[in-house]
């Protein structure tokens, strides 16, 4: 089970996502992230292209932000995905 979590396609997170406890669980999150700055290795290592961002006064490194953008991103992917080739 704790391969299939960790390695699990990210999409099924829709079935859960609303749930009242991981909620709760991501305003804890969030939270705790706003009262304690993000270390910038950190930023570098998990969200890469955030980090390129913030270091470029882009994107603000508050929580919320890097989380939206992250999402951007990865919805970006989905859209490309969906564009039919051209001839």
């Amino acid at each position: 089970m704790r391969l299939q979590r960790r390695y699990s396609y990210s999409d099924r997170a829709r079935y859960y996502w609303t749930a009242p406890e991981v909620m709760k669980a991501v305003e804890k999150l969030i939270g705790n992230l706003r009262r304690t700055a993000i270390p910038e290795t950190m930023l570098s290592a998990f969200l890469p292209e955030e980090y390129r961002r913030v270091r470029a006064g882009a994107l603000d490194p508050d929580p919320p932000s890097l989380i939206i953008h992250h999402i951007r991103q990865v919805l970006r992917a989905y859209a490309g995905a969906c564009i039919a080739p051209t001839a």
